[in-house]
């Protein structure tokens, strides 16, 4: 690894990992994860749950429909729909339904019953198949196929009521068709009132020969068509499409094309209810894990302030503190989204279990997209409500490391939690699939939120003056006083605990009042009996009848059989209908009745019910919202030829899935003269066999209907969503308790340390236990008492907008909700210690160092808080100290030295209280100033800044009652050791000694770096003069050198050329030729030393110089040297020359000996009164080994020649060459201008040539 890599440390990635790994051993990120997965494990069931059905139902629909589409009119299909089915390669088969009487043949009683007659063609069914069985106890049998000719397959039902069996004859109109199958399930069969009568599924070939349809009867014909193998689903969407164009064209009428949204009427209300049931309740869990995630994080920044500012002391960078966090969170936020995501696909299987019957054969596979959408929850959750507070551990400051009450926590930025909270609402309504459900329960849970906290507040207030203190018990004095002394952690506290109680307390109403008023809605009890058809001198003896049955209440209420005929005075038609349900209700006959009485199971909406009210009707608000009805408007009726006219009075809400006797339009009195009046009734039968037949043999002209299969399927998928509701009540129960746990520890670490003080103080662990009991039960029950009238409130506008069915709470609910958040409270408290270490918080953990839990930290903090307090030995100072003390309070002052003496210091003070005496006071010696804040005239800060002016090094200490903490960090900022309230003056003794001990530090430190900076500019000198005297030396050497054996070489070379002129013998010639050779290199040898010694080029100036060692460098080594010189040079002072001279030699005999280069460039360079000397090469550059060897002798030596001048060497080499660059800064004299050197090659150090 190399030493960049070492220097960097480690990534923002491996510090994130490192932190979360300790944060998971140390059980900081349990609550958050717990929280976070119930959460997304709630969402994600339902969402898994919901998607599953979706898909089920869209596949189950077109064997609900019995085709891919449906056509269906009260006359049959004109030939054009067949036909444009079969153009487009689509299967059709046809039905035909309505009602008749059903009778057995005279030898099997002659019984006769109302049943629904339903002939079908050969192709029937297209979509799904019959269940059907050979008669009772025979096995059921699968089969998509239509009765043959001459045959019926019937209801059991039928078989009862008319006393026939498999094979015997049914009688039909004029047919006689025979029994051959029971019908088990019938997978088209829909809804609609004919539907509840006994089923007779006939071959369509058989129907003429019945009679039944003559030109009036009412028939509802059915063309159903599906897609072909190899036909796909644009030719269904084809033929639906053209469907639709002409029914819309008005040239039908009575024709329309069902869907399945129409198709089963008497489920929806019941399955929409339990979507949202399951929606409120994972909306809920969701709610309260924000609530749980925002106390817990914030707790979680709480304990790791401390060591923030320790990593801010060691310089770690805001950036990289907020980058760690952030990605630790994002870690969380996956880990707990996906096991949220797991566990929630495993609990739906449960709710599939539970569920099990609302759509049929075995549910598709669930999508990705619960599974997404929960990963998108949790990290919404962590993001918008967890990380705000984390992040401002980036802004701790430093300073927390000696002042820990520095650098709390603030409350967010509105922005950051707007953001994050509209993110969250916009996630919970569009998992709520209900606005209307969504907005109550968030909008509910934001105001009950402020509600909280606004009249926590004024408990707290109200608290602080209701208890006497002189007459009242100790430990509720201590208890008041620890809830009235942290007003903002006593509202949070309450407010947090009534969030977690509310969703707890609106849970168990959901279980239990909601969900009973939902069961009121279809009861166990409810009428399973419906007769129609009574006439008014029958109705005495039927009810007589049921009464003598055991029948005590049923519905019994007129029914007349009338067609609307104008509003307000104008005639009314079908076409005038722009809705095409306003046209087929005014193309029908109502239902009408009357009563002096408001039916006790309607609403009034809109208007008053007046009893008896002449010329008045009551209209149900569906109708009058479909056909634009109000309030004053006046309807006639065609009542069989009688008219009867009224104006609306009031409008009423019904409840058509509740089985009982309803109408659209009422006249509120008690008869109607002259109308056509007959009764209908609805009844639960009582469980005896053969009450049936015996009313219809005492009343054979009465139609019974027997409803008691489609009850019981109402009520059996009631009871799976309650079993559900139930199942997911224990998730979000396990996040209230979350809740409320977060919320009680979320002031433990404080409320620590307050008992550790106290106990230190002499209270004893019985009276803790008293005050902590009182405290808790106190904050509980009046969070329980909040939550118990806002669930109240918010439950009652979901039964009353969204569930649609009315509901009245108890009054005993809040003090049952008072008493459990008490209960609760204490539990969430006491049960942590009590299930970690076998005690009480309020005695001593049996091992607080090794206990992992948020008790053992508790227990760990109060016995080092109170080690700290109990055992420490008093500090002591031998000398006494001499303190200043500026406060205008006499008793302060006292108070204050008591303190200072009481810790065992020696103390000599003086108290003065205005400016003009402290400046007369700095003329002093003092070893600290102790200053309160607002002075006679002038301010602490004021003392500060003029004790700084005066430039003495006097610790300086705030001490006040009124300072905050900004003004506070000011003082720091500006030089005061510490600052203190005049509340803890506990901490007075360690501060004043802290404060000296550190002033005495930073003065041995100053002395130091003074005897530190001496040393060095004695060094400096003595190198220089080293340096001066080793030049002088050098000089002085080679002028002896220049004289003497310059000198004689010179003369004895001259000897040796006269003798070669004079000397005839070649012999002689040849030797003495040779001894002027090595004369010459002697002489060359002593010149180049001399030169070394002393460049005799300077004598000349430094640019000469410069230009003849470049010369003389390019023509020794062949290297091409390129030198750029100014014209202008200044007077440069003694000694530069010589050290630039020297560092160019330097620096070409580095580049001959390691560069390997082929090009020099020399720059000489004056800008902003600094010499540059640059030197670069275009070499191999210089390895880490040869800057080491250059720097041990030539570099090192060079750099400390320059300093004698003031100067520095910069040194940088690369893969391109090496750069040597001489910095020497002037006192620039006016320049003088030389004369460029000549640019030809010359050596003036040469002695000439012979």
């Amino acid at each position: 690894m190399s030493d960049a890599a070492v220097l960097a440390g480690p990534s923002i990635r491996q510090l994130a990992w490192r932190q979360t790994l300790r944060d998971f051993r140390a059980g900081e990120l349990r609550l958050l994860v717990v929280a976070v997965m119930l959460a997304v494990a709630a969402l994600a069931a339902v969402g898994f749950f919901a998607d599953r059905i979706d898909a089920g139902l869209a596949r189950d629909a077109r064997q609900m429909l019995g085709g891919d589409a449906i056509v269906a009119s009260d006359q049959p299909a004109p030939p054009a729909f067949a036909a444009k089915a079969r153009a487009l390669g689509l299967a059709t088969a046809t039905t035909a339904m309505f009602p008749s009487m059903g009778r057995a043949p005279d030898a099997k009683g002659a019984a006769s019953r109302l049943v629904t007659v339903k002939a079908v063609s050969d192709a029937y069914p297209l979509r799904g198949r019959l269940q059907v069985s050979a008669g009772a106890g025979t096995p059921e049998v699968s089969i998509a196929a239509a009765p043959e000719r001459g045959s019926a397959w019937v209801d059991p039902a039928l078989l009862e009521a008319l006393g026939l069996k498999v094979g015997d004859p049914l009688l039909l109109g004029d047919a006689s068709l025979k029994i051959a199958r029971v019908i088990v399930v019938e997978p088209d069969r829909g809804a609609g009132f004919l539907s509840f009568a006994p089923r007779v599924l006939m071959n369509a070939a058989d129907l003429p020969a019945t009679g039944l349809v003559q030109p009036a009867s009412r028939v509802t014909y059915r063309l159903a068509v599906a897609a072909k193998n190899g036909i796909g689903e644009a030719a269904v969407a084809q033929y639906v499409a053209w469907a639709d164009a002409q029914v819309k064209a008005g040239t039908l009428r009575g024709l329309r094309v069902e869907s399945l949204a129409n198709n089963r009427p008497e489920m929806r209300q019941t399955l929409d209810r339990a979507e949202k049931f399951l929606n409120l309740v994972a909306l809920l869990a969701a709610l309260l894990a924000a609530v749980a995630v925002g106390i817990a994080s914030r707790d979680f920044a709480s304990r790791h302030l401390d060591d923030c500012a320790m990593l801010r002391v060691l310089g770690l960078a805001q950036r990289t503190i907020a980058l760690q966090y952030l990605a630790e969170f994002a870690l969380v936020g996956l880990v707990s989204s996906v096991a949220g995501v797991v566990l929630g696909f495993a609990v739906h299987y449960v709710f599939v279990w539970l569920l099990a019957g609302l759509v049929h054969a075995e549910l598709p596979p669930p999508g990705a997209w619960p599974a997404l959408f929960g990963v998108g929850v949790g990290f919404t959750l962590l993001m918008g409500f967890g990380l705000p507070p984390v992040l401002q551990l980036a802004r701790v400051p430093p300073l927390r490391v000696i002042r820990r009450d520095v650098g709390a926590l603030k409350p967010a930025s509105l922005a950051v939690l707007g953001a994050g909270a509209l993110g969250f609402v916009a996630l919970l309504l569009a998992v709520s699939s209900d606005v209307k459900l969504g907005a109550i329960a968030v909008g509910g849970f934001a105001v009950a939120v402020a509600l909280f906290a606004l009249l926590s507040w004024l408990a707290v207030g109200v608290l602080r003056r209701a208890v006497p203190e002189a007459r009242a018990p100790r430990w509720l004095v201590l208890a008041t006083r620890q809830i009235a002394a942290r007003p903002a952690f006593a509202v949070l506290q309450v407010s947090a605990l009534s969030v977690g109680l509310l969703a707890l307390v609106l849970l168990v109403l959901l279980r239990t009042d909601l969900i009973d008023s939902w069961r009121q809605a279809t009861p166990k009890d409810a009428p399973n009996r419906f007769v129609i058809n009574v006439q008014p001198d029958q109705s005495d003896a039927f009810q007589q009848r049921l009464r003598s049955a055991g029948v005590a209440a049923y519905d019994w209420y007129p029914m007349i059989r009338g067609r609307l005929v104008a509003i307000d005075g104008r005639p009314v038609k079908p076409d005038d209908m722009a809705d095409p349900r306003a046209r087929r209700l005014v193309d029908r006959e109502f239902n009408l009745s009357h009563g002096a009485k408001l039916p006790p199971h309607n609403l009034v909406v809109a208007g008053h019910w007046v009893d008896n009210e002449p010329d008045a009707l009551s209209v149900e608000e569906g109708l009058a919202q479909t056909l634009g009805l109000k309030l004053g408007d006046t309807l006639r009726f065609d009542m069989g030829g009688v008219p009867a006219e009224g104006r609306i009075t009031s409008l009423r809400k019904v409840d058509w899935s509740s089985m009982r006797v309803n109408f659209f339009v009422m006249f509120p009195t008690a008869t109607m003269a002259d109308a056509p009046v007959s009764y209908i009734g609805a009844f639960r039968a009582p469980a005896r066999a053969g009450f049936d037949n015996a009313l219809a043999r005492d009343f054979p002209n009465v139609t019974s209907i027997d409803v008691s299969a489609s009850i019981a399927q109402i009520q059996g998928v009631l009871d799976q969503v309650v079993r559900a509701v139930e199942f997911l009540f224990g998730f979000t129960l396990a996040a209230g308790l979350v809740v409320l746990f977060a919320a009680v520890t979320a002031t433990r670490e404080a409320r620590a340390r307050e008992f550790a003080v106290m106990r230190a103080l002499g209270a004893s662990g019985k009276l803790l236990a008293q005050v902590q009991r009182a405290e808790l039960l106190g904050v509980g029950a009046l969070a329980g008492v909040l939550a118990s009238l806002a669930a109240m409130a918010v439950g009652w506008a979901l039964a009353r907008y969204v569930f649609e069915f009315s509901w009245n709470p108890s009054p005993l609910v809040p003090l049952a909700g008072g008493a459990a958040g008490a209960l609760l409270a204490l539990a969430a408290a006491g049960g942590a210690c009590a299930k970690c270490c076998g005690a009480r918080w309020s005695k001593p953990c049996a091992r607080p160092r090794t206990c992992s839990t948020a008790c053992g930290r508790l227990h760990a903090s109060r016995a080092a808080a109170e080690g700290i307090l109990g055992a420490m030995p008093p500090p002591t100072r031998e000398r006494t100290l001499r303190v200043l003390h500026l406060e205008d309070s006499e008793l302060d002052h006292q108070l204050a030295m008591a303190h200072l003496r009481r810790g065992g210091l020696h103390v000599e003070a003086y108290r003065i209280d205005s400016e003009a005496a402290f400046l007369d006071a700095l003329d002093h010696s003092w070893d600290a100033v102790i200053s309160d804040y607002n002075l006679p005239g002038f301010s602490g800060l004021v003392a500060l800044e003029l004790l700084k002016a005066r430039a003495r090094d006097v610790p300086f200490i705030l001490l006040s009652g009124e300072i905050g903490e900004d003004t506070a960090v000011e003082a720091m900022r500006n030089g005061a050791s510490d600052y203190l309230q005049k509340a803890h003056l506990a901490r007075l003794v360690p501060a004043l000694l802290h404060a000296v001990d550190a002033a005495e530090t930073r003065r041995a430190r100053v002395r130091a770096d003074r005897e530190l900076l001496e040393s060095k500019q004695r060094l400096r000198e003595l190198a220089q003069h080293l340096q001066t005297s080793v030049e002088h030396e050098r000089a002085a050497i080679a002028r002896e050198i220049h004289d003497d054996v310059g000198g004689s070489l010179t003369a004895l070379k001259f000897d040796l050329a006269w003798m070669a002129r004079h000397s005839t013998s070649p012999e002689v010639k040849a030797r003495v030729s040779s001894a002027i050779e090595t004369v010459s290199h002697a002489v060359e040898s002593s010149q180049r030393i001399m030169h070394n010694l002393r460049p005799a080029i300077l004598e000349q100036g430094l640019l000469p110089a410069l230009h003849w060692i470049a010369l003389r460098f390019e023509r020794r080594t062949g290297i091409e040297c390129e030198i750029r010189l100014p014209r202008a040079v200044p007077e440069l002072p003694a000694g530069v020359p010589l050290v630039a001279y020297r560092a160019a030699q330097e620096g070409l005999t580095n580049i001959t000996k390691h560069a390997n280069a082929s090009r020099v460039q020399i720059d000489l360079s004056l800008a902003g009164g600094v010499l540059s000397l640059e030197i670069s090469d275009n070499g191999r550059g210089l390895s880490q080994e040869d800057l080491a060897k250059t720097r041990s002798f030539g570099i090192r030596g060079l750099h400390e020649r320059v300093g004698t001048v003031g100067g520095w060497i910069d040194l940088s080499s690369g893969p391109h060459g090496t750069t040597l660059i001489l910095s020497v800064p002037l006192n620039l004299a006016e320049p003088v201008l030389e004369p460029e050197p000549d640019r030809r090659s010359y050596d003036p150090s040469q002695w000439g040539d012979v």
